[in-house]
């Protein structure tokens, strides 16, 4: 019954990318929730999208998983399908977390790309749950980057990687900010994980949003 998130005023504009910082239980992953509409605001509370594409108003779910993906470690904790690596990449496609069709060659080799530039693609074959952490979290970023999201929501993407792959992830993310049409919206504690030079920062603290460069 807490109120964890209170009195925020927040405009996400096209273009921009977002890093939101905090202490743990300051509502960050609540926040990329609501947004990616996993969960709806308390009374009196309103979230407002305009997405590309968008043919409906407010839009409808099947239009927020098409447009918006979420990789967090809430999902990754409480996925139990014995899919493959591949499979749970190919799932990214039509949105649900089991890929219910015979894929298109197309469709395999873009999943394959994907994971090899994650650096899981020896890891095709393998179950999920049979995955390190830090494995299955790379098949998340693939599973999300696979359908061409336009805005990409980011709960703690490098928990979990050791350095070599927190590299591989940042740096992949990185060429995608600067040069693909893709917004990123990412969470962390950790101050230093911010990768986006060109990026706002905003500070989650009593529940309130602080924004830098902005007096509140």
């Amino acid at each position: 019954g807490a109120r964890v998130l209170h009195s925020v005023t927040w405009t996400v504009r096209h273009g921009e990318h977002w890093t939101v910082t905090g202490a743990p239980g300051a509502g960050k992953s609540i926040l990329l929730r609501l947004l990616a509409g996993d969960l709806h605001p308390a009374h009196g509370g309103s979230i407002e999208r305009n997405l590309p594409g968008q043919t409906a108003f407010p839009p409808s779910v099947a239009e927020l998983r098409r447009h918006m993906r979420l990789v967090s470690a809430d999902i990754q904790a409480g996925y139990t399908y014995e899919v493959t690596g591949e499979q749970f990449v190919l799932s990214g496609l039509d949105g649900g977390f089991i890929f219910l069709r015979e894929p298109t060659e197309a469709e395999q080799a873009e999943a394959r790309r994907w994971m090899a530039l994650l650096d899981v693609a020896h890891l095709g074959e393998r179950a999920l749950p049979t995955l390190s952490p830090g494995q299955m979290r790379r098949f998340m970023l693939a599973r999300a980057l696979i359908a061409a999201p336009r805005v990409l929501l980011l709960d703690d993407p490098f928990a979990g990687l050791d350095p070599e792959s927190r590299a591989r992830v940042m740096g992949l993310l990185d060429r995608m900010v600067r040069s693909e049409n893709i917004q990123i919206i990412m969470i962390t504690r950790h101050p230093e994980d911010t990768f986006m030079e060109s990026g706002r920062v905003a500070v989650l603290r009593d529940g309130r949003f602080a924004i830098e460069g902005n007096e509140e």
